[in-house]
């Protein structure tokens, strides 16, 4: 993986404030950005480079900071993730934002590949629990964000995507999985994880 980080923060209103920067050069020799412990309100977008099938690919991902956010903060992560065929960037300015102020979350909206998540059968080969490690990695960097709280809502294909996060490993603490059938190759076992 190699993190290519382009922060462009928002007044919240989808306007920009003119803090745009674009850190794509501050990489380290271990492929690991160099970032600040804060990030500040406003929505950012971040580039996570994936080898997919021998080639790479670019993987947006925005995050959205409660206006109200400062050094004493830690606020959860509410991931969103879009259906077949969507877009992380449908998120951005939508139905969530109300969570952001209102509740003092952090939204977080990453990309699937081919607009897909890999569940098996789908367009994108990606290695999404790679994926979502890298992206879980990033964010943790920054102090006021809590990784140690995720919580997702998902819709169709993203919904299918959160329900076999949530069985392979504890990545999440709850989900929200909304118009979604759990495929075979995904179904629970003893040995998985329970989210609520």
């Amino acid at each position: 993986f190699r993190r290519v980080l382009f922060r462009s923060s928002t007044d919240g209103t989808g306007n920009e404030t003119g803090n745009e920067t674009n850190n794509s050069a501050n990489e380290t020799d271990g492929g690991q950005a160099n970032i600040s412990s804060f990030l500040a309100p406003g929505m950012h977008e971040f580039t996570i480079v994936q080898t997919v099938s021998g080639e790479e690919v670019n993987r947006s991902v925005f995050v959205h900071v409660p206006s109200f956010s400062d050094n004493q903060s830690s606020h959860p992560l509410l991931f969103g993730l879009h259906g077949n065929g969507g877009q992380p960037s449908q998120f951005v300015g939508g139905w969530l934002d109300d969570f952001v102020e209102d509740h003092g979350m952090v939204a977080v909206y990453p990309e699937g590949v081919e607009r897909s998540w890999n569940l098996g059968k789908e367009a994108s080969q990606a290695d999404e629990f790679e994926f979502f490690d890298e992206v879980f990695s990033l964010l943790s960097t920054y102090t006021n964000l809590d990784s140690d709280q995720r919580f997702g809502v998902g819709i169709s294909n993203g919904a299918g995507m959160l329900h076999t996060l949530g069985n392979h490993n504890d990545s999440f603490d709850g989900i929200v999985p909304i118009v979604t059938s759990l495929t075979t190759e995904n179904q629970p076992d003893q040995n998985g994880s329970h989210p609520a």
